[in-house]
């Protein structure tokens, strides 16, 4: 049998190793879990217009002007108004929860009103949750306020 002539030599046939009986390992779970998600989602109807939907619950000029206000690592807390289900069953608030949550990055969201220290409010006035803000900016084209709360 032909030896290794270097450590690092040998630590990479035994990470490829590893991957090779890792992957045989969790292939057939793996698959299974996949086939499983795809029949679970067939009778989902194609929507061309699903991004275009979320979109409208935060439009683009309203994440560009809310980016402007709310600084990188900045705490904020997310507050919409209700509604009816927008897409395939998800509520209008956990969806627009979800797409803020990536549209504002590097700002952080978070769940509690108390821990912010910015109030972004869609389709609703941020004077409603009862929290005394030192400013509050609105684009009322787009329905949106930033609201900074005071410390």
């Amino acid at each position: 049998m032909h030896r290794l002539r270097t450590p690092a030599a040998a630590a990479a046939v035994a990470v490829a190793v590893l991957a090779v009986v890792s992957a045989a390992i969790t292939f057939p779970e793996s698959w299974s879990w996949a086939t499983d998600q795809r029949e679970a989602f067939a009778s989902v109807e194609v929507q061309p217009d699903v991004v275009f939907r979320y979109q409208q619950l935060f439009p683009a000029d309203a994440v560009a002007f809310v980016r402007e206000r709310v600084r990188k690592k900045e705490r904020f807390f997310l507050v919409t108004r209700g509604g009816d289900d927008v897409v395939l069953g998800v509520p209008r608030a956990t969806a627009a929860r979800t797409f803020a949550r990536y549209a504002l990055l590097p700002a952080v969201q978070i769940d509690s009103v108390d821990d912010a220290d910015v109030v972004v409010a869609v389709g609703v006035d941020p004077g409603t949750l009862g929290v005394p803000f030192d400013r509050v900016e609105w684009d009322r084209k787009n329905g949106v306020a930033v609201a900074r709360i005071a410390r």
